[in-house]
């Protein structure tokens, strides 16, 4: 979970993670279907990841390469950042 999204409920995270647990190795919530945060992963995917990971760019598309599974959570949150409101 980045910094820039201090004002993320709980609920979010919880609800990624337990696509973790019934489904998926890797979840990533989206806010009406744009990719936001959490993200969570795996142990399985962390070496690839790192590997995969290159500046700024995010790990979206090694998440989406990898199959994740995208967690609708705009019932409980925006998604917004501190960066970009």
């Amino acid at each position: 979970m980045p910094v820039d999204a201090p004002d993320a409920p709980a609920s979010v995270v919880r609800r990624v993670i337990a696509t973790l647990r019934r489904e998926a190795l890797l979840g990533q919530a989206v806010y009406g279907g744009v990719p936001g945060h959490p993200a969570a992963i795996t142990l399985s995917h962390f070496a690839a990841l790192s590997a995969a990971l290159d500046g700024d760019r995010g790990a979206r598309p090694y998440l989406v390469t990898h199959g994740v599974v995208e967690v609708e959570c705009s019932d409980v949150w925006s998604g917004a950042d501190i960066d970009h409101r």
